[in-house]
């Protein structure tokens, strides 16, 4: 370790210390001292419910490869100030974060599993001898431990690591990015989220429970399952025999078949019903639609459940863009923005953005626009700021399209501009009417696309 040492303060990098002492706090004895996720749902759990529920599994690799896999950007706040090197610098960092061969696509495939599993996604900062963020480190999100006083404040140290029961390593505010989407108040909770798998997983259960609370009555009840009449022509010596046959050959085996003869023709005689009678098929289409909607995904993107019509499939669609998907986007951004490009390099003239994911998105978009432009619901210049393009002369002017081109609708301009073509003010009039609520709807959504541009 000391050649190590050595090698990297020559490069300028401070390596942490290991098994520091720790203050131990009130929430250490609240369970029991050991600073594993309280409650009965533990990390070592959520993961292997993840592993080994198939729906799970799918759910989590579509939602990293759908968030993921849109490129992305560093940008201007504003394109008329801000400073190229800081966007190279930035920039630099989240392409190669650290000395291994991980790229961006890598690195958060990594922390957003953990995310979303555990709730629990952590990177730890590695910084130079002068101070400045150097790497960024994806780490176990399961063996980092928040340390919070009596007051849910942080100590010092404010987490700690350990494995296999031993703490090795203990992290400052500005050592660990830990990453919650769903932090919560719970004094219960010792500083803990709440991932969406941990929320199906008890969704599932409690029904589950409850169901099996139900079946006891036909469990421990009077009545049997079912009565077997052997037919006529049964005396008590053949009865007796087959009741010992039974016992000793075909009871506690589920899967045995009895085998007997003295019919008139060969034949099976099935006692329990199939599995599509037990409805074991509807039984996972329901696991299917609690983890899709605990996830914010419909069920059809990933391919477990028949496709409806085209019309309810579109609008599932744009539900899910705009839950499942663009929520951990902004999480994402989010963190970039004030713990990397904030906090770290002290920038204030860039941003991390979501670029447009496929060409097709912007011809979609542009054929929107359009459509809003030809009805009178925006103007030119409202559809141009939000491309962040500045306005020109004559932009404000709301339009309807008529046979040559636009004509300006009645009372969408400002005082003292004439409008053109008297002949489309009537229509002008009744479109005005009847889209006014629309306009303001549309230009809500265009100040959301401004922003998030």
């Amino acid at each position: 370790m000391a050649v190590l040492d050595a090698i990297a303060n020559r490069l300028g990098y401070i390596r942490k210390d290991k098994v520091q002492a720790v203050l131990a706090s009130r929430w250490d004895a609240d369970i029991g001292g050991s600073r594993r996720k309280p409650g009965q749902v533990t990390f070592d759990l959520l993961r292997i419910f993840a592993r080994r529920v198939p729906v799970a599994n799918a759910l989590i690799r579509n939602l990293k490869s759908e968030i993921l896999g849109q490129k992305w950007d560093i940008v201007p706040r504003d394109q008329k100030r801000y400073q190229q090197g800081h966007v190279d610098a930035v920039k630099s960092l989240l392409q190669n974060p650290n000395s291994s061969p991980m790229s961006f696509r890598r690195f958060w495939d990594m922390v957003l599993r953990d995310i979303l599993v555990l709730d629990a996604g952590v990177i730890e900062k590695v910084r130079s001898s002068r101070g400045e963020i150097a790497e960024l480190w994806p780490v176990d999100g399961a063996t980092i431990k928040p340390v919070l006083t009596e007051r849910g404040e942080f100590g010092d140290p404010a987490y700690i690591q350990e494995i296999d029961g031993q703490r090795v390593a203990a992290f400052g505010t500005r050592d660990l990015i830990y990453i919650m989407q769903n932090p919560t108040t719970d004094v219960h909770a010792a500083g803990y989220g709440e991932s969406p798998l941990e929320v199906a997983y008890n969704v599932i259960t409690g029904i589950l429970y409850g169901d099996r609370y139900n079946l006891r009555y036909f469990e421990e009840g009077n009545l049997p399952e079912g009565i077997l009449d052997l037919g006529e022509g049964v005396d008590e010596q053949k009865l007796k025999a087959f009741r010992a046959y039974w016992q000793s050959e075909i009871k506690g085996k589920p899967h045995k078949i009895a085998i007997i003869g003295g019919g008139k023709k060969a034949q099976f005689l099935p006692f329990r019903v199939a599995n599509k009678d037990m409805e074991f098929m509807e039984y996972q289409v329901w696991l299917t639609k609690v983890l899709c909607a605990c996830f914010e995904v419909s069920p059809q993107e990933i391919g477990l459940i028949e496709m409806p019509s085209v019309a309810t499939a579109e609008v599932q669609e744009r539900i899910h863009k705009s839950k499942g998907i663009t929520s951990r986007q902004d999480l994402v951004k989010q963190v970039i923005d004030e713990e990397i490009i904030r906090d770290e390099f002290e920038f204030d003239d860039v941003e991390f953005s979501w670029l447009p994911s496929t060409e097709k998105d912007m011809r979609g978009q542009a054929e929107i626009d359009k459509i809003y432009w030809s009805i009178g619901a925006l103007s030119r210049n409202e559809i141009r700021t939000a491309l962040g393009k500045d306005p020109v002369e004559g932009g404000d002017v709301l339009e309807v399209a008529g046979p040559t081109g636009g004509v300006a609708a009645v009372g969408s301009t400002k005082p003292g501009t004439a409008q053109a073509g008297g002949g489309g003010e009537e229509a002008g009039k009744s479109l005005i009417a009847a889209l006014e609520d629309l306009r303001g709807a549309i230009r809500r959504e265009l100040s959301l696309r401004k922003s998030a541009n």
